[in-house]
């Protein structure tokens, strides 16, 4: 790469690690409803090559019908709000467009009134030809004239940024509605992180065929499936009997079945281990699942929960921490650590070993915003900041990653 360094202690003693994870270690992420910008555009939009896709139907309110698609570029170095907004949870984002929009308008009706005409006196007193016929405002306003057409580029540059964030949320906050994405997000939340969950509100959303899509069902079902040990019989049949006749395809379970009882010992035990140990702290296991920004003041953020997503790591961030700390149990006991200094044969010699600061993870087969997001939190709220580099086979939505489930149940 040349003087391109991707970590910059390319030069120093430490150097950075190189992680390669199977996609079987968790599932359930790819599934996941998300909740925060990017992964949710990613996720319900058509985006690609970094332009968004906003299909006008999706715009559509009680007053407008909505019209054609509308496509945006999305490019963080020059979308000022995209770059700050990117990571934030939807709630927080519909807040910061409606405080855009206010500044917007505070900016704009400053220069309206800088350049207004208030029918000041002539200087040099009364009517007549004695006066100089000179308007003591005029030079003034000549100024605020000035200063508005320097203006205008930056604010037609703001205002597109505007209705840009504005349709695309409200394409995002009509779907979020209309499928109840909110409900769906905090089952899942709180099932992979092993909280306690309303089991009726879980029922309600898998057997009713008004809420929620067949696909939204069965990636809330795959992951109540994954992530609990063990599921009665009983109620494992009317679930799958109540989503065949919601019109759920079930082939994806039969692979999430086989993949399940061959991971039973390794990799799902530790899970299901680590989410044990979670129960009975936190009743949702997520950080303040219950605090609310607000009502909402807009129409964007009416019929939507305010939820915060948890700020815990998830499985591929906790596997991640445990081989940049050089660890040897637990999730990371199977893993095998390879040096190219030594010579071959020689194993890696973990005592003394200072744990690694940068590295790269690398997951084959598909990968998504929701896990690149939290990988990178967590380790840059670390003690000693951690930086990391995410990689995959292929970014994918969750119902083409079900989609995928759903041709290898095939096989």
């Amino acid at each position: 790469l040349g003087s391109n360094r991707l970590f910059s202690n390319a030069t120093s003693y430490q150097r950075p690690v190189l992680m390669l994870l199977d996609r079987h270690i968790d599932l359930s992420c790819l599934l996941q409803h998300p909740w925060t910008y990017q992964a949710l555009v990613h996720d319900l939009l058509r985006w690609r090559l970094n332009q968004v896709v906003v299909d006008g139907r999706l715009l559509a309110t009680d007053s407008h019908a909505g019209g054609g698609s509308k496509s945006y570029d999305l490019d963080v170095s020059k979308d000022p709000f995209w770059k700050a907004d990117v990571s934030k949870p939807f709630p927080t984002v519909i807040e910061d467009i409606e405080q855009t929009i206010l500044a917007y308008k505070e900016d704009s009706d400053k220069i309206s009134q800088s350049t207004r005409l208030d029918g000041g006196e002539d200087m040099g007193g009364g009517g007549g030809g004695g006066g100089s016929g000179l308007n003591p405002t005029a030079s003034l306003n000549t100024k605020g004239l000035v200063t508005a057409i320097e203006a205008i580029p930056e604010m037609q540059e703001r205002k597109k940024v505007i209705d840009a964030h504005t349709n695309i949320a409200t394409a995002i906050s009509n779907q979020i509605k209309q499928r109840e994405l909110d409900s769906f997000f905090i089952l899942e939340e709180s099932m992979m992180h092993g909280g306690a969950y309303d089991k009726e509100l879980l029922f309600q959303l898998l057997t009713d065929s008004q809420r929620g899509t067949p696909p939204d069902k069965m990636r809330l079902f795959l992951i109540y499936f994954m992530c609990t040990e063990s599921i009665p019989e009983p109620a494992l049949t009317t679930i799958t009997d109540a989503l065949t006749a919601a019109g759920c395809d079930l082939t994806a379970f039969s692979y999430a079945k086989t993949i399940k009882s061959i991971s039973s010992t390794s990799a799902f035990a530790s899970q299901f281990s680590a989410r044990a140990e979670k129960k009975g702290g936190d009743q949702w296991g997520m950080r303040a699942l219950q605090s609310v920004y607000g009502k909402g003041k807009g129409l964007l953020s009416q019929g939507i929960k305010n939820f915060l997503p948890s700020d815990k790591a998830g499985v591929t961030t906790r596997i991640v921490e445990g081989l940049m700390d050089m660890k040897t149990t637990g999730e990371v006991e199977n893993y095998l650590y390879l040096d190219p200094k030594l010579p071959v044969g020689q194993s890696v010699d973990f005592r003394n070993r200072p744990a690694f600061r940068e590295g790269m993870a690398f997951i084959v087969g598909g990968g998504n915003f929701i896990e690149y997001g939290n990988i990178k939190e967590y380790m840059a709220k670390k003690e000693v900041p951690r930086t990391i580099m995410y990689g995959c086979t292929e970014f994918v939505t969750s119902d083409g990653f079900l989609s995928q489930l759903s041709q290898l149940g095939n096989l």
